[in-house]
This record gives structure tokens, C-alpha cells and sequence, in this order.
């Protein structure tokens, strides 16, 4: 996403969500830009909807050097699900992009550091071992990069340096809970995976603090909203394939059945029957349960994308047997008509 606010400084940036295999962009669904007059968000910002890939992510943001050419400093904020990540020195003289892939996570005394990683919140068919609650469902599936103009300083005496307000680094905790199965939430949230042990007094790069810009008194955010594809196509964010190529094949079959249905009508006036699926049978097309296996990832991913399937072919299903029924609406209506004006002409 670019940012939109071309009269003040906070024009001229880029930000989106990459794999960390490949590098590949993920695919940005319903980009909108908001004025600092917008109620709900009192800066300008950018923001829109990803589908989640189950890997590891790298957030980067780039900045347009022929808008920023080299004479002001930056401090970024990324905050993912609730969790703030820590800042971005970048200082006037660095280069024009910045990623971000690791977060630090500690556990009692612990401290490690690991990727960024989409992943499925939990689940589980046990009722007392479910903890997860509005509150953390509230903060999941979201990523803020917010952008703050301004000067980095570097402290170099010690004595400065220890009481720092502003923390490069911060720790985190992305342990949502396990959530219910029958809620059937599939939320996805963030983890991190290929964790090494971190000690942060064995890190030697320099000390900053950071004085924001109040001339300008500008920032910009962005806002990536990351779901699963089921909950994009439920909240029509983006089009089922399967479900349009179904619909499509079901449209043609009906027209077929209701062309034969009236030819034989008006050969034979006599009331033919066609087949459809019944009330009680459609009942029968239902969304099967599952279980997560947390002893085997692979398993559980498979599992989650059987239900994905089995859910768009159960509307696949119950949209053809709507258009049967229709058909055959249709149909007992033309015999009916028929029927009554034979009766009139004897």
C-alpha cells in the first residue's frame, strides 16, 4: 500500500506484508486511505485485507527517495495483534527500505527470539480447556506499521543511556489461548517459529532517543487486516472460484432441465416429474467436524483445509437445489394452467 497524503511529509512511503521463503507479496483485497478527519482514526493511514499463508512473513516499508532525500529521520512503530514489536531507528542517512521479520518473546526467565509466522489459533473439543476469550479475539488478525517524523539521537554516555524511554526492542507474548472448536472461529493470529535464545545485554549496537517532529505533528499509519480465505469469502472480500464455477454449471443444468420440462409439457399435457434433491436430503449435506491434532501441524492444516472444501460445496449444493426447486415451481405451474384450460374447453 502507498500512503496518501501528498500536501504534508508523511507522503512518499510504501509498506506491504511479504513471505520470508520467496519473497512474494501477499495480495492486498479492498484498499481504502483515510484524512485525519475520518472518526475512527484521527491520522491519515492506509489500510486493507490479506489472505494468510501458513509461513513465516516480513513487514517492510519503503520510503520514496526522490520525496525523503535524506533529510529527515523516522521512527516506525509496528505493533502486531495487540503486540508492540518495537521501533525502527531510520535515521536520515539510512537506505530507503526497512524489514522487519523477528519479534522477542519472553517466557519467566526465557528470552528468545524467533520469525514472524501466520498461524491458526488452537482449538479444541474439551470445554475446560478453553481459554480463549473476547479480549484476545479482539486483537487478532492485525498488523500497524505508524510512521513518526522527527531526530534519533545516539547516546553515548552511559548514564543517559540507562534510562531511555524509548525501547527499540520489546518483548512480546502472542499465546492467545485455545479456543472452542463448535465456535468454529479458525482466527488466525501470529507465533514465532525457529526460536534462538536472545540476551539483550550482549547487544552492542548504539543507544537512540528519539525527539518527534511537533512542527509538523504529522504521522501516518498502516493497517493490514490478514484472515483466513474462508473468512474472506464470508465476509465477500473476495469471490469463491468454486463457488462461481459451480454456480455457473448449475445455472446451465437448470436452464436444460426447465427447456425439457416445457417440450414434454406441450407434447404430451401430461405432468412429468422431474428429480430433485429433497428438503430431507439437502439436511443431509452437512459440515463435518473437526479436531485439531496438536501432536502433527501437517495434519491439522489438512484438516482445516477439508473444512474450507466441504463448506463451499455445501453452498454449491444447497444454491442447485434452490434452482431445482425453482424448476420445479415452475414446472407444476405450467402444468397446472394447462390442466385448467383443457378442463375449460371440454
Amino acid at each position: 500500500m502507498l500512503s496518501h497524503y501528498p500536501t504534508s511529509s508523511v507522503g512518499g512511503f510504501e509498506a506491504w506484508i511479504e513471505t520470508a521463503l520467496d519473497s512474494q507479496r501477499l495480495v492486498e483485497h479492498r484498499v481504502e486511505s483515510y484524512t485525519p478527519w475520518d472518526v475512527h482514526t484521527h491520522i491519515p493511514s492506509s489500510e486493507c485485507f490479506l489472505e494468510t499463508v501458513d509461513e513465516a512473513y516480513v513487514i517492510c516499508i519503503k520510503k520514496d527517495p526522490d520525496i525523503h532525500p535524506f533529510k529527515e529521520d523516522w521512527r516506525c512503530n509496528i505493533v502486531v495483534d495487540g503486540q508492540t514489536l518495537g521501533y525502527i531507528v531510520w535515521e536520515a542517512s539510512d537506505g530507503d527500505l526497512k524489514r522487519v521479520s523477528t519479534a522477542v518473546e519472553q517466557k519467566g526467565n526465557e528470552i528468545e527470539k524467533g520469525k514472524l509466522t501466520f498461524s491458526a489459533v488452537p482449538i479444541t473439543d474439551e470445554t475446560d480447556e478453553v481459554t480463549f476469550d473476547q479480549a484476545s479475539a479482539a486483537r487478532l488478525g492485525l498488523i500497524e506499521i505508524t510512521l513518526t517524523p522527527g531526530q534519533w539521537k545516539r547516546i553515548n554516555n552511559y548514564s543517559e543511556a540507562v534510562n531511555l524511554s524509548n525501547v527499540l526492542i520489546n518483548s512480546t507474548d502472542f499465546d492467545v489461548g485455545v479456543a472452542h472448536e463448535k465456535e468454529k472461529k479458525f482466527a488466525y493470529t501470529t507465533k514465532l517459529v525457529n526460536r534462538v535464545a536472545y540476551d539483550p545485554v550482549k547487544q552492542d549496537g548504539p543507544k537512540y532517543r528519539f525527539k518527534p517532529d511537533r512542527a509538523t505533528n504529522f504521522c501516518y499509519r498502516f493497517r493490514f487486516k490478514y484472515r483466513c480465505r474462508f473468512w474472506l469469502e464470508i465476509d465477500g472480500i473476495i469471490d469463491s472460484d468454486i463457488s462461481s464455477k459451480d454456480e455457473s454449471s448449475t445455472a446451465q443444468q437448470t436452464s436444460s432441465s426447465s427447456s425439457t420440462a416445457l417440450s414434454s409439457i406441450s407434447s404430451s399435457r401430461k405432468r412429468t416429474h422431474t428429480s430433485s434433491l429433497s428438503a430431507d436430503f439437502e439436511d443431509e449435506y452437512y459440515l463435518q467436524d473437526f479436531v485439531e491434532d496438536t501432536e502433527s501441524e501437517g495434519k491439522r492444516k489438512r484438516m482445516h483445509r477439508n473444512y474450507i472444501r466441504l463448506r463451499k460445496e455445501n453452498d454449491v449444493l444447497r444454491q442447485h437445489n434452490k434452482k431445482l426447486r425453482e424448476g420445479q415451481r415452475i414446472e407444476d405451474s405450467f402444468v397446472h394452467d394447462l390442466t385448467n384450460s383443457d378442463s375449460d374447453s371440454e
